[in-house]
């Protein structure tokens, strides 16, 4: 009985070891299908990468839509019935503009299919609405001082040149996942136009406000000193100008315009230029020691000023004078 009673022990602890081998066994099995599992739903999907870029681009479209209504009951709204001036006007009606526009813009996004053909169709109206917002960029500067002193302003006024930036980023991304997979849209060639409307129109956008900025600039530096404010002229060049040694010069940074105008300054601080000297340049060259850039003042005297070599001034001034030999100089013919 005491043999049989052993065996019967031995049969419980063998069943209850294999019983506990195979609930191990079972529970590896269940965690490598879960972790399986979890691994199979972080992997994306052209179409989730697709479906999610599309989500980004209308979430991204309702915070520039808030943050729009924010400055408007905020800044714009609270000063309406002051006397600004017509740039100043101008902002305030873009701000309402965009305002509306983009909520119903927004409103759209939520309820078609395509979010992109959306933004291809709305692109004149883009064109329109934010060119005339940077053509009125010299009043954010009095909408701000017009505010409440309680009004935090900061750039605020500057978010909708900002946001502008985010269309062709998104459609970037989105014809780039297409032209991998175009089975995910039949209209490749309508994303690829509607990205290469918002790019030529960021484009115009950067460069009408850094013209923008170059002409107020102007402006300051040569008011009442007998220059022709009204001719168009893209500034090349704004930062501080190396000397050349032994030559020492009463300014120490300059602002250089595409068609030769010079304005020597002293820069107070990081912002504030004071004029020195306005000069128009007639000739550049280089020697061993510094690049010689040749002007004339405004009393017709001829200057030569000795610029530092291998300087950001310098390489402007030399590449600015090389271009402007091979435009004047004459096409040669060949004839075979």
């Amino acid at each position: 009985m005491a043999f049989l009673e052993g065996i019967h022990l031995f049969r419980s602890l063998t069943r209850g070891k294999s019983f506990q081998k195979e609930i191990k066994n079972n529970n590896i099995q269940k965690d490598t299908g879960s972790h399986a599992f979890i691994e199979a739903n972080s992997v994306k999907t052209p179409y989730t990468e697709y479906a999610s870029i599309l989500k980004e681009l209308t979430s991204t479209e309702l915070k520039y839509v808030l943050e729009l209504k924010k400055i408007l009951n905020e800044i714009i709204l609270p000063i309406e019935s002051q006397s600004l001036s017509q740039e100043a006007i101008g902002i305030c009606t873009c701000v309402k503009t965009l305002t509306r526009f983009h909520g119903i813009l927004h409103g759209e996004m939520l309820i078609t299919r395509s979010p992109v053909l959306l933004l291809l169709k709305y692109l004149p109206v883009f064109r329109d609405v934010y060119q005339m917002y940077t053509i009125n960029l010299a009043g954010i500067y009095e909408v701000e001082k017009a505010a409440s002193p309680y009004t935090i302003c900061g750039n605020r006024l500057l978010i909708p040149l900002q946001h502008l930036l985010r269309y062709p980023m998104h459609l970037a991304r989105i014809c780039k996942l297409l032209q991998k997979h175009p089975w995910l849209e039949k209209n490749l060639y309508m994303f690829v136009q509607a990205l290469e409307g918002f790019k030529q129109l960021c484009t115009f956008i950067d460069e009408e406000k850094g013209r923008d900025e170059g002409n107020h600039l102007l402006k300051d530096l040569c008011r009442n000193q007998g220059i022709a404010l009204d001719i168009p002229r893209h500034i090349r060049f704004k930062g501080l100008i190396v000397v050349a040694k032994p030559k020492v010069y009463d300014f120490n940074a300059c602002v250089f315009c595409d068609d030769g105008l010079i304005v020597w300054t002293k820069l107070l601080d990081t912002k504030e230029m004071t004029p020195i000297s306005i000069e128009q340049c007639l000739y550049v060259s280089q020697i061993s020691l510094s690049v010689v850039v040749v002007t004339l003042t405004l009393k017709g005297q001829l200057l030569k000023r000795h610029l530092a070599l291998h300087t950001l001034g310098a390489s402007v001034f030399l590449k600015w004078y090389q271009q402007r030999s091979k435009l004047d100089s004459p096409k040669s013919n060949n004839f075979f």
